[in-house]
């Protein structure tokens, strides 16, 4: 079909060729393989392809390989993800990479061992998270090398391709399926909390990348197969390509349906980048008619079923919290510019920076681009753009191709594929994911292999180098496995953890210490098997704190302070010490530490813990809380103001423990008012609180009179709903300014003219103004619209002395 030059074989190929399509085939149904369990398996199916490739080069009759700079972009980015993870001397460390030492030295130092700990540091902020996205990165690099190396024929391109155009298009029926049910289960068994729009992954995005590139494969097998119209019927060419039309129609189409606007702006850059290229080549450009049929009987599909959703989604807006996130991201670029913060370290030391004041931390950067540059800095993004670069140049040069018009159709179509990715990784993190990355693999390799030269350098070896080789990609296998092994059994022992902390939260953390232990003891082994997993170390101190926390005294309801509660806070602290020397950026460690440190130990460094906590998860409600708590009870209210301001963003909710601090707290209610600032429900519940004590009487007035300012103002904005002026209008009532009040019950009932209770109002007003008519007249309307309504009756006889009914 494509390339008629016969490739070099190996009796191994079959075995690769099998484990390739059975790992390509997995990853996707195991909902991308981005549980530790599914990875696992992933791993050991691409361990046995690494294997299986370097046996096959030590037993070759030739020990040549063609020169490229592909290979040094992809061996560049693993050396420096590797070099992250070695914990170098910090004299080194300060060489390399002086802001990461810095920040781990100013961190860290107040460590009872700090002296060891900082002898030697890696340059990734969390050496956990960057094993776990280097295993993707040599498992992607696998799955290059054994397309690269063993699909280099027509037969065998044709069988992978096929492969993975019938992969993809069972994911989309699986996609219709759901979609025509409305379950809200990935294979009606799997709850994900909404509608399953996108096949076996959670994630629509995720489903996009998947399918775009699994339809570029289709598109390239159908482009290549009508090559042959010529000689056949158009029978026969129907009978050959129907299927590969329709895994190709109903993709596109399911894409969309999925809700995912970079899916579908990907379909449209890649459409037209294909459509243009097929055009501007002249051997090519009849096919150009056939992927604008393709596209518009996709349009038409969705026409039929859910454009309507389609077109509403694309008009949402969104980019707003992903434009903050890249000028936050960017900061961290600036303060880490030479070797980055680590592969899979972001999610880590991003909320550092995050100004976006949503309370969830983002994992990755939504920008394949970006996020390279973040966690691998300028060598790392460098290996990205050659490698990106090189298979531009075999995507050209396939295209171009005089004697064989296949393979530049076939390379068209992968072109879509891994157009489409390109473009939608402008906005989204897919590549992190082992079966996209795997695909994006197997579509590189495909374009690589098109567009070779038959003559080029090549380097020669011997025996002994491919058995060195061999032991060295046996060493990383080995390494891998071993480290996503462990990853999966860490993941089903917390699984346990989950289900033992739930029974107990259910108990509101009020148990027998025998529950707690059981507790305890499984958290305990899941960090023993998994011991940097800064995740697991910190909710076993959470857990053993609640134990502490649940130790109260029956006629104080105080802690108890004894051998045995002092003893298990040290603990705590010793283990929120040790997760802080494993992953030093994670701020909610040092918020817990602090809190423990101040009020049950007695130790003033927990003020500056607590400070720590605050300035590296400014986006989380309690260490912005915590912070602002600490520095009122040391008289800081300006900084307390701020933060607490901060923490409302995130979570209104707080307003009450705000409330709490400076009335119960410090004995400052005069100044929660400014502590809570313009939140109108946040002043009327301070309001109420103040009006408990009978002293703060005249505060908890002047705090009514300015929320009902801060509503009023509210009012004068574009849009403002009824209830605001009805609230006001309210207050001038109770206060007795009929004429104010009248006016904001009148415009209340323009925007609500049914609401019962302000036409009663209304009425009540115009009669304390002497518009006794215009009252009556209100209350007959409020009688007529609501007849059976006690309140409407009540008012009619109030104003009308007893006789008044409803005309």
């Amino acid at each position: 079909m494509m390339i008629s030059q016969p490739p070099r074989t190996s009796r191994l190929d079959p075995i690769i060729e099998a484990l390739l399509i059975a790992l390509l085939a997995f990853m996707p149904a195991a909902f991308g393989a981005v549980n530790a369990w599914s990875e696992g398996v992933a791993m050991t199916l691409g361990a046995a392809i690494a294997v299986c490739l370097t046996i096959r080069a030590v037993t070759s009759a030739s020990h040549e390989v063609r020169f490229s700079p592909a290979w040094i972009a992809v061996a560049l980015f693993i050396t420096v993800a590797a070099a992250q993870l070695l914990p170098l001397p910090m004299l080194i460390v300060r060489k390399v990479a002086p802001q990461t030492a810095a920040l781990k030295t100013d961190l860290l130092e107040d460590l009872p061992d700090a002296k060891q700990v900082l002898a030697r540091e890696t340059i990734s902020f969390y050496p956990l998270g960057t094993r776990g996205d280097l295993r993707i990165v040599l498992l992607a690099a696998t799955v290059f090398a054994a397309v690269v190396i063993v699909y280099r024929d027509d037969r065998r391109m044709h069988r992978l391709l096929v492969g993975v155009a019938l992969i993809g298009g069972a994911f989309a029926v699986l996609a219709v399926a759901q979609d025509l049910s409305r379950t809200t289960q990935i294979y009606w068994r799997v709850p994900i909390g909404e509608l399953a729009r996108s096949g076996p992954f959670a994630n629509h995005s995720h489903y996009g990348q998947f399918m775009n590139l699994s339809i570029g494969c289709a598109l390239a097998l159908l482009l290549a197969r009508l090559t042959e119209s010529s000689r056949l019927s158009f029978a026969a060419v129907v009978r050959r390509t129907w299927w590969l039309a329709a895994i190709i129609i109903v993709g596109l189409a399911t894409i969309s349906l999925s809700l995912t606007r970079g899916g579908t702006i990907a379909i449209l850059a890649s459409g037209a980048v294909a459509t243009l290229v097929l055009l501007a080549t002249r051997s090519l450009r009849q096919m150009a008619g056939v992927l604008v049929v393709l596209l518009l009987a996709a349009m038409a599909f969705l026409f039929y079923h859910g454009f309507d959703r389609v077109y509403a989604r694309m008009l949402e807006p969104g980019i707003g919290s992903r434009a903050q996130m890249l000028r936050d991201t960017f900061a961290m670029t600036r303060m880490f510019p030479t070797f980055g913060v680590g592969l899979g370290a972001y999610d880590w030391i991003f909320p550092m920076f995050d100004r976006s004041y949503v309370p969830s931390t983002a994992e990755y950067v939504e920008n394949e681009y970006v996020q390279a540059l973040v966690d691998t800095g300028p060598l790392g993004l460098a290996a990205v753009i050659v490698f990106v670069g090189v298979i531009a140049m075999r995507y050209l040069r396939a295209v171009r191709n005089r004697d064989h018009e296949r393979i530049g159709l076939a390379a068209v179509g992968l072109g879509y594929g891994l157009v489409a990715v390109m473009v939608h990784s402008l906005s989204d993190f897919g590549q992190h994911l082992p079966a996209i990355a795997c695909l994006s693999a197997v579509t590189c390799g495909l374009l690589f292999n098109l567009g070779e030269r038959r003559v080029g350098r090549t380097i020669r070896f011997g025996r002994g180098v491919g058995v060195v080789a061999l032991i060295v990609v046996c060493a990383i296998s080995g390494w891998a496995l071993v480290d996503a092994t462990r990853a999966w059994r860490s993941e089903r022992q917390w699984e346990h953890v989950d289900r033992l902390a739930t029974a107990l939260r259910r108990k509101n953390w009020k148990a027998p210490d025998e529950e707690f232990n059981a507790l305890l003891s499984a958290a305990s082994n899941a960090i023993a098997t998994e011991p940097d997993n800064v995740h697991h170390r910190y909710w076993a101190a959470v857990y053993r704190w609640h134990w502490i926390s649940g130790q109260r005294d029956a006629d104080t309801g105080r802690i108890i302070i004894n051998d045995r509660t002092v003893a298990a806070a040290q603990r705590v602290v010793g283990e929120l010490n040790d997760a802080r020397a494993i992953c030093p950026t994670f701020g909610l460690l040092y918020t817990m530490l602090g809190q423990i440190e101040l009020r049950f130990l007695d130790r003033p460094i927990g003020y500056s813990h607590i400070e720590s906590g605050y300035r590296l998860s400014r986006n989380d409600v309690d260490a912005s809380f915590v912070a602002g708590q600490a520095d009122a009870q040391r008289g800081h209210f300006d900084q307390a103001e701020e933060k607490f301001h901060e923490a409302m963003l995130l979570d209104p909710e707080i307003i009450g423990d705000i409330i709490d601090v400076y009335l119960y707290q410090v004995d400052r209610p005069d100044l929660a008012a400014a502590a809570i600032g313009s939140d109108f429900r946040g002043l009327l519940r301070l309001r109420d609180a103040l009006r408990k004590n009978a002293q703060w009487k005249n505060l908890a007035e002047q705090v009514d009179r300015h929320a009902v300012d801060v509503l009023d103002a509210e009012t004068r904005q574009p849009g403002a709903p009824a209830w605001k002026f009805a609230i006001v209008g309210t207050y001038h009532q109770e206060h007795e300014r009929y004429d104010q009040a009248e006016k904001y019950f009148s415009r209340s009932l323009q925007g609500e003219p049914n609401n019962l209770y302000w036409r009663v109002r209304h009425a009540e007003v115009l009669q304390k103004l002497g518009r006794t008519r215009e009252a009556i007249e209100e209350a007959r309307l409020v009688l007529q619209m609501h007849p059976t309504a006690p309140e409407a009756q009540a008012i009619v006889k109030q104003l009308t002395g007893g006789g008044g009914a409803a005309p």
